[in-house]
């Protein structure tokens, strides 16, 4: 057997054993953008033998590149991005596409013996990242009206969140949730028109960390489950409508997240503001260009990755529901804000109460803390940082006070704090300056004490001298007495 036959007799069983359905040699995977490299098998060419490298998608095959007597010629398409090893004959194309997947077919003649090869190239574009919502505010745009939110029902289990991971669908694109590294359910669709989503219950409570995954061949792209951000238990809520409260002190800075990790060019971001029975949009971009409503062009942000709204110097005035509007995919998610500005609780003043006092045992002093009521505002007493007593009043038109009995030379710290959600202040109570009639009491009592013990004494000893004076007159008086009744017995 001729060496040539050999070389034919080695290409042909190598084609016969790698052969997959008939049809190509070897699968090749590669990313949108990458380079593909597809190799001959030979260590190296002579001057008379011929490479050719055909293209096949669909019904049509075209030449592509073809090397003979050390002369290249590369298909017009290609001549800037392809390129023929003169040594080994194997074919490089840069910066492939995605139309550029097909059937590659080797012709290889050595020695006037032809051998061909088939490869299978498969260009796929990057996954896109995935999107996680919680699952009861996601919905199809043309299931419902999109100005109306959609009809939220009370789960039963109150301590469970249902969430959903969502991607736009494509080719052999698989969705994931992990639980740390273990992978916990996977799926796919043949349909490409759809969005592919896969839901995932979970306890409030739960620890661990999740994340989903979508991935193809060639890519894949994750995202961290914030369960806090996403879900909201059923107690949580306030009036049912809002996912999350935030609150804010007047002149800071608010900033609502949207929760996702990137939008792309097509996503939509909208954000309503709703004050009692008025819903303004302040805020919307899409294709990167964005709008601002003219109250807060000068102190809001939109972030052009994220969609998420930045507000500087807030006011009060600017308390109320945020709605957030997100589409992507041709897919909405809705979320509301509860957004509550306060402004910062005064300081609260300290004054005596004694006149108040039902305890009228001059040992014991009255103090009265007093503040201006507002919204959400709360008045306490401290010892030391246990606090004693609290209270607060829902009506905004009085003065909210809280007395407190205390014994004069009590030696605690005792302060006065009043509060809201977003700040505190607090005042000491010195009990000198407060219970000064009980100071002027006990020094005029310790003035008695110590000039009373030389008038008693006095007193003493007037006493005394007069009783001795009383006991002479009346032993004087007895003695006459007896003295004349012996007179007048001895005349007799």
């Amino acid at each position: 057997m001729t060496i040539s036959t050999c070389v034919f007799s080695v290409f042909f069983i190598i084609s016969m054993e790698d052969l997959v359905n008939g049809e190509w040699h070897e699968l090749k995977s590669v990313m949108e953008g990458d380079d593909l490299t597809l190799q001959t098998g030979v260590a190296e060419l002579k001057g008379e033998d011929e490479t050719m490298w055909l293209f096949t998608s669909g019904s049509q095959t075209t030449r592509i590149a073809q090397m003979y007597q050390s002369k290249v010629s590369l298909h017009k398409r290609l001549a800037d991005r392809s390129q023929l090893d003169q040594q080994t004959g194997s074919l490089t194309i840069r910066n492939i596409s995605a139309s550029e997947s097909g059937l590659y077919k080797l012709e290889l003649t050595i020695n006037d013996f032809i051998s061909r090869r088939t490869f299978r190239v498969d260009v796929y574009a990057p996954v896109p990242v995935p999107f996680i919502s919680a699952a009861s505010s996601l919905s199809p745009i043309h299931d419902h009206d999109t100005s109306q939110p959609p009809e939220e029902t009370e789960d039963p289990n109150r301590d469970f969140c249902s969430v959903l991971c969502s991607a736009r669908n494509d080719r052999d694109v698989s969705i994931s949730w992990y639980k740390g590294s273990e992978m916990m359910n996977q799926t796919s669709n043949p349909d490409l028109n759809i969005i592919l989503s896969l839901p995932l219950e979970l306890h409030y409570n739960d620890s661990e960390i999740y994340s989903c995954t979508t991935a193809n061949p060639v890519s894949n792209k994750s995202v961290r489950l914030h369960m806090r951000e996403i879900c909201t238990r059923h107690e949580d809520l306030v009036n049912g409508e809002q996912h999350e409260l935030k609150t804010v002190m007047e002149g800071d800075v608010l900033t609502l997240q949207t929760g996702v990790a990137e939008l792309k060019g097509e996503d939509k971001t909208m954000w309503l503001f709703t004050s009692g029975s008025q819903t303004t949009r302040i805020a919307q971009m899409y294709q990167s260009k964005v709008s601002l409503h003219k109250r807060l062009t000068d102190r809001s942000q939109l972030d052009q990755q994220t969609g998420s709204l930045t507000i500087r110097n807030i006011s009060a005035s600017e308390s109320g529901l945020y709605k957030l509007e997100l589409t992507i995919n041709d897919f909405i998610s809705r979320r509301t804000f509860r957004v509550d500005v306060y402004a910062p609780v005064p300081v609260p003043f300290i004054s005596s109460a004694s006149s108040l006092s039902p305890i009228h045992d001059h040992d014991f002093c009255s103090a009265l803390c007093s503040v201006r009521n507002d919204r959400d505002m709360s008045i306490s007493w401290y010892k030391g940082s246990e606090m004693m007593i609290q209270t607060s009043n829902p009506d905004l038109n009085i003065i909210l006070s809280l007395p407190l009995e205390l014994h004069y030379n009590d030696s605690e710290i005792y302060s006065c704090t009043t509060a809201n959600p977003v700040s505190n202040k607090s005042v000491r109570l010195h009990m000198r300056e407060i219970c000064q009639h009980i100071e002027h009491t006990h020094i005029e009592h310790e003035d008695c004490l110590d000039h009373c013990g030389g008038t008693e004494a006095l007193i003493r000893l007037v006493l005394s001298g007069l009783v001795g004076i009383a006991t002479v007159v009346f032993l004087v008086d007895h003695v006459r007495i007896c003295s004349e009744k012996r007179r007048a017995a001895a005349s007799v």
